[in-house]
């Protein structure tokens, strides 16, 4: 009788441990769930404030009041890629120019076309009828949520990831060319004019008023140099965005 209820109080006891050795484990898996949920949340809003980098980067090309580009070609994104990979390589494409003024002309509209719309800040867009305009300042690239930047981050990769490997080193290529039209009486002639940074009143070939930014922007040199540093700029920007994604994503697979 006495070894009876004594094995009835050993049960309970080991009862009762595995209750609370359960209880603590359900409450420590909870915490760790809410840890890794906020952990999450943490890691989106960081993506999204590393994405949102893209939008402090001031391009030069934009400002440069050389650039020229049909309007059919603004937003053709094939065939932008087509005209400046011809243009860095020094190759002949449909759509390029055989003069080298007007080509560096040219250049400098596909180069600011590339970085006048998404996956960079809006400078360039198309109306309700189609047409083509121009915003300033540009309207910023926003990101609600980390679908956004995903998003972002492999349009990024897939519109400029190529330039990077671009190392133009033979004659008529993209520098060259820009050299060539920085030298040119057209260029030397605007770089005289006196009004600076304000509405300039010469005649460029499309309208009558254009507005001039900063001086180096009016040296094509310094605007493929600028173009080329904010390109690396905006692919760490990109990279440290996806890395970023990435942690998330690994952190995320605990609360599926």
């Amino acid at each position: 009788m006495f070894e009876r209820c004594f094995d009835d109080a050993k049960s309970h006891t080991v009862a009762g441990i595995h209750g609370t050795l359960l209880s603590i484990l359900a409450a420590c898996g909870s915490a760790y769930l809410v840890f890794t949920y906020n952990a999450v949340q943490q890691g989106e809003l960081k993506a999204i404030d590393e994405a949102e980098r893209i939008n402090d980067i001031n391009w030069m090309v934009l400002s440069c009041p050389f650039g020229r580009i049909e309007e059919s070609e603004r937003f053709d994104f094939d065939k932008l890629d087509i005209l400046l990979a011809s243009l860095f390589m020094g190759q002949d494409c449909p759509g390029l120019p055989k003069d080298p003024q007007a080509r560096g002309m040219k250049a400098l509209g596909v180069m600011a076309s590339v970085v006048g719309q998404y996956p960079f800040p809006e400078r360039f867009f198309r109306n309700d009828e189609g047409r083509f305009g121009t915003r300033g300042p540009a309207k910023p690239v926003t990101f609600k949520s980390i679908v956004d930047v995903r998003k972002w981050v492999k349009t990024m990769n897939e519109r400029t990831g190529w330039l990077m490997f671009q190392t133009p080193d033979r004659a008529q290529s993209l520098p060259w060319l820009l050299e060539e039209l920085g030298r040119s009486d057209y260029v030397t002639r605007f770089r005289g004019f006196p009004s600076l940074g304000i509405l300039s009143q010469m005649d460029t070939g499309i309208g009558s008023v254009r507005i001039v930014g900063p001086q180096d922007s009016l040296d094509p040199v310094a605007v493929y140099r600028d173009f080329m540093s904010n390109l690396r700029e905006s692919m760490r920007i990109a990279r440290e965005t996806e890395n970023q994604v990435r942690r998330v994503d690994a952190m995320d697979t605990f609360l599926v």
